[in-house]
């Protein structure tokens, strides 16, 4: 996607359309991504774990889609990020731990999916970072 022409791309926004299919991986490849909304969408399948490469990302809206899957640990990966929304999709298991580790992390919003576990044991490991 990001491979030639928009390589510098820093902020992507492709919100409240009719877009489906899975998230490209390739997405990747913006590395100076610092913005993304997919938000509202058709998009469906897990959320790709190359997400986790966009390193200086601080806002990722993947909300009201049709992911399904784990949330990747990868995304533990995205010390930058300050706002992260994967509400209102069809995502399952655990809140990976490794989220604990985004100390810039102000928003998190995971509601109306099929998430199970433990959340008090991310929570104390919250208030310690």
């Amino acid at each position: 996607m990001c491979r030639h022409n928009l390589h510098m791309l820093k902020r992507l926004r492709i919100s409240y359309n009719a877009l489906y299919g899975e998230i490209p991986s390739s997405l990747e490849q913006c590395s100076q991504l610092e913005y993304v909304s997919l938000r509202s969408n058709n998009f469906s399948g897990n959320v790709p774990t190359q997400i986790g490469k966009l390193t200086l990302l601080q806002e990722l809206y993947l909300g009201a889609n049709y992911l399904s899957g784990n949330i990747p640990k990868e995304i533990a990966n995205l010390l930058m990020l300050q706002w992260l929304g994967l509400d209102n999709n069809k995502l399952s298991g655990d809140i990976p731990r490794e989220i604990a580790n985004l100390r810039m992390l102000q928003w998190l919003d995971v509601n109306t999916n099929n998430l199970s576990g433990k959340i008090l044991s991310h929570a104390r490991t919250f208030a310690m970072a």
